[in-house]
């Protein structure tokens, strides 16, 4: 693929860092990657490409693919505010065109496999803590972390509307879980597989038989390690970045809000670590999480916290 030159002003307006927070502006990412129409058609983007950077990881692409922007907003929201750091998504998101695939041709959120193909993001971390990438989810699709091939436990958490769509019973809002992750030794945590395929988040929260199909703005969190690759994506889809934010410690509050006020929405409370303003986590009255590996005091221990930085009762 052909390869091209960055100028520096371009490549500061495609992506602004501002230490913490990556935020993707969609079309002058496209511009000064090529694209001829601010990425309103596909065009050719090599794997490794930077789609944005902060002070914690650089976010790749992962392999070579078409791409296109894509939109955020949604129900409403155009923002994620994450203790006080934001990422607007009333601009336009990016969008690799082919749904990946493992090594083998297979989806990875039943082989266990990492994306080897297709679209998804290659995301280094320079520091240990905490990353939640940012971007429109959907109720109904497949999605996985792996760290240096490996799959790893996530919380993700989206805003969904109502929540109610072909007979599907009532949802609270937002949409949210955990995975459940297993101690592979020296605190190293993978995802337990023998809770078996990951499946949509619908299904994971509600057990729903027949697709809901509700897309939202949200946000999946893991911790990360320095100089370790993430591979986050969808399955039978497409991620569609809209950015992310970096934390040296545990998240205490993640909020989908309405930050032009042009719908008069709520903040919808996406994640919290006391546990407020979510009701629907999976499970969470009965859940038993192994010790996890968390960043105290710029040290990596193995405490009382699950992967998002929740203490575990």
């Amino acid at each position: 693929m052909k390869k091209f030159l960055l100028s520096t002003l371009a490549f500061a307006a495609a992506m602004t860092v501002n230490a913490q927070v990556a935020q993707i502006d969609g079309k002058a990412w496209a511009t000064a990657n090529g694209s001829a129409d601010e990425g309103s058609t596909a065009w050719p983007v090599a794997a490794g490409v930077v789609i944005c950077e902060n002070d914690g990881a650089v976010m790749a692409n992962g392999a070579d693919t078409n791409f296109k922007i894509a939109g955020s907003e949604a129900n409403g929201y155009d923002a994620i505010d994450a203790d006080g750091m934001i990422v607007d998504a009333s601009l336009q998101a990016v969008q690799g065109q082919d749904n990946p695939r493992d090594a083998d041709g297979g989806n990875g959120w039943e082989t266990f496999k990492a994306p080897a193909t297709g679209a998804f993001l290659a995301i280094t971390a320079k520091k240990d803590g905490y990353l939640a990438v940012v971007a429109k989810y959907s109720s109904n699709k497949n999605y996985t972390v792996f760290e240096e091939g490996t799959c790893i436990p996530y919380t993700l958490s989206m805003e969904w509307g109502d929540g109610v769509k072909n007979g599907a019973p009532a949802a609270k809002n937002p949409l949210t879980y955990t995975l459940p992750g297993v101690d592979a030794g020296d605190g190293v945590i993978v995802y337990d597989q023998e809770a078996g395929p990951i499946k949509w988040p619908e299904q994971i929260v509600l057990g729903a038989e027949s697709a809901i199909k509700k897309n939202g703005l949200g946000v999946i969190i893991f911790p990360v390690f320095a100089d370790c690759v993430y591979k986050v994506n969808a399955w039978g889809s497409k991620i569609a970045p809209q950015g992310m934010i970096f934390s040296e410690t545990p998240f205490q509050t993640i909020k989908a809000v309405d930050a032009q006020g042009d719908t008069g929405n709520a903040p919808v409370v996406l994640y919290s670590a006391t546990g407020a303003g979510i009701q629907n986590v999976q499970g969470a009255e009965n859940a038993t999480v192994a010790p996890k590996k968390v960043v105290k005091n710029g040290q990596i221990m193995i405490g009382d916290f699950n992967i998002a930085g929740q203490r575990v009762k």
